[in-house]
């Protein structure tokens, strides 16, 4: 198995664990999808899809990169405005 095949792979069970374990984690606690978890399902889901495609050479680097920071930078300046309230999310 080549690593682009490898990294692939990875990148896929990440998205499908992490959005699984989320929704479950969602279910068992009995609450609804708020701030944080919208957050954490970006970087679940978005960052392993940009680096399938970065591998996979259907994305340059540079525009991965640009996509990659514009996504961080939004999802998480928007935290500061939400306050630090944890019984919301």
């Amino acid at each position: 198995m080549s690593i682009e095949k490898l990294i692939i792979y990875t990148a896929i069970g990440v998205i499908v664990i992490g959005t699984l374990g989320v929704v479950f984690n969602r279910i068992y606690l009995k609450r609804g999808i708020g701030f944080r978890t919208i957050q954490a399902l970006a970087i679940l889901v978005v960052f392993p899809f940009l680096i399938i495609l970065n591998v996979m050479e259907i994305l340059p680097i540079s525009t991965t990169a640009v996509v990659a920071g514009s996504l961080f930078g939004y999802a998480f300046s928007l935290s500061k405005e939400k306050g630090e309230n944890p019984k919301n999310d």
